[in-house]
């Protein structure tokens, strides 16, 4: 059993690498998603988003099925190691290969059927089996995630969307495919290509534990997904039952408008929360009351990520909408710019809430996760509904109640997160609070100040200076203040 201070060392050590390839992640994430959405508008216009986005909401809807058995897997490989995992992960991969085959098998008869309705089959077809190529790559690199290796998780992101990107741009003109048939097609390979990838990535004794297992029973799954299948069904489900939500009421353009007001914001904070996943494992191992000191630097460490890199993002992504919007699209609209600030100030918020969500999660809290998450989306779905209904312009008040009802479930975890571990006030007491507020003053300053200085340049000039000028004062001003503790209070007990 480690120690408290060799966990630390072990979750700071692999912290630091997960975050070079967190970068790499976010770069490549951010500028192939990025280009992607802004070729689809200029070519089909904002329904042929639309249509790429419903596409990714069925895909969506299928990855319920992991029920929380990423994370929950993750957790026994932390806890007890390898070896008991293997039966596990041995009984969800036979069992999703025999619903492939049925899928597969269903999904032809219905083809064979549906007449003039096959391309949209087919098309979602392709989706729920890129899908299941994705659980199955999840499963498999949980040997990883449970070794604090979480940048393999990130590297397979990278492969996925790399690899549909490629491919839609490659045959989208020379092959006469129809759009959804071709988009469903990338998904389908690229996540083939993920499996791939995460199979390289666990060969040898952890591949092989697998294949050698006796395999384990349905009661042993449901009593592992025991507490997380739910928090992680409603995280998954949220996001395309409001796509399908807004589709079916307003069309493909007004989803088109949400998806395109959705993904810059949320590239930006999801690339680097994803990179605290490697908090999960260590607060697994550290649920002793005489661990606690450890547990709030740990947290404390991840807060600060968030306050000084994905909050100063959103807030530069704030002030240089209207100029990101229109080089990205070729043109763009008030409504799109009023839905994209609304949308990044609530996900600005609820990113504050990452470290405390992997906390509950390992304290055995998950299912006060799926509490919140649930009360997000029903503000969301029963409000949103309403304003899709009611109003001529709906999308920017949809937003609004989407951006509160993250506001709304950050809120709540990190009520929870004190309420039953005493773990943020613990944690926000070690931050140096003036220091992070001159630092965000400093850098809104900043920002504006070189952005009206430079109104008379193209958009193009400016927002490439501003950004490059800022980024490089903000490396320069962080890497002093965080190298000399000037961000957190110091503590005894730190490594």
């Amino acid at each position: 059993m480690k120690t408290g201070t060799e966990i630390i060392f072990q979750v700071r050590r692999n912290f630091l690498r997960t975050g070079g390839v967190t970068i790499l992640t976010c770069f490549l994430n951010a500028t192939l998603n990025l280009v992607l959405l802004g070729w689809f508008a200029r070519e089909g216009g904002v329904a042929l988003v639309g249509t790429w986005s419903l596409l990714n909401a069925i895909l969506m809807y299928v990855l319920v099925l992991d029920f929380g058995l990423t994370n929950a897997l993750t957790r026994v490989i932390a806890i007890k190691g390898a070896v008991e995992a293997a039966p596990l992960v041995r009984w969800l991969l036979t069992r999703l290969a025999g619903l492939i085959c049925l899928g597969v098998s269903a999904h032809f008869l219905i083809c064979l059927t549906s007449g003039a309705y096959s391309e949209i089959v087919i098309a979602w077809g392709l989706a729920g089996l890129a899908a299941c190529f994705q659980l199955a790559s999840n499963w498999l690199i949980c040997f990883r995630l449970g070794r604090y290796q979480q940048y393999y998780f990130n590297l397979k992101s990278i492969v996925r969307v790399a690899v549909q990107t490629s491919l839609i741009f490659t045959f989208y003109a020379p092959i006469d495919l129809p759009a959804p048939v071709l988009f469903g097609a990338a998904l389908a390979f690229a996540g083939f290509c993920e499996l791939l990838f995460a199979g390289f990535i666990v060969r040898g004794p952890d591949l092989k534990s697998v294949t050698a297992a006796t395999s384990a029973n349905f009661s042993d799954i449901r009593q592992l997904s025991r507490g997380f299948g739910m928090a992680d069904a409603i995280n998954r489900v949220r996001q395309p039952v409001l796509q399908i939500l807004i589709a079916s009421i307003a069309g493909n353009a007004a989803l088109g408008v949400f998806t395109i007001a959705l993904r810059v914001p949320t590239v930006l904070s999801q690339s680097v929360s994803e990179a605290m996943r490697v908090l999960f494992p260590g607060l697994s191992n550290l649920q002793k009351s005489s661990d606690r000191p450890i547990v709030t630097i740990m947290l404390r460490n991840g807060f600060l990520v968030q306050l000084l890199i994905v909050v100063p993002a959103c807030i530069f992504l704030l002030i240089a909408a209207e100029d990101i919007l229109g080089l990205w699209l070729g043109q763009t609209t008030q409504t799109q710019i009023s839905a994209t600030r609304l949308i990044t100030i609530g996900i600005m918020i609820n990113s504050l809430s990452v470290p405390f969500f992997w906390a509950l999660n390992a304290f055995g809290y998950a299912n006060r996760i799926a509490w919140a998450g649930l009360a997000g989306l029903l503000i969301s779905g029963v409000f949103g509904t309403s304003a899709l209904l009611l109003l001529p312009n709906p999308i920017p008040t949809f937003c609004a109640i989407y951006a509160f009802s993250q506001i709304l479930t950050a809120a709540l975890i990190a009520w929870w997160a004190e309420s039953r571990a005493g773990l943020l006030f613990a944690s926000l007491s070690q931050i140096r609070w003036a220091n992070i507020l001159l630092f965000w003053t400093a850098f809104i300053v900043f920002s504006l100040g070189l952005f009206a200085g430079l109104t008379d340049h193209s958009a193009e000039f400016r927002l490439g200076s501003v950004s490059l000028i800022v980024a490089a004062a903000s490396a320069v001003v962080l890497g002093s203040l965080y190298r000399n503790g000037g961000f957190q209070h110091p503590n005894p007990m730190e490594p």
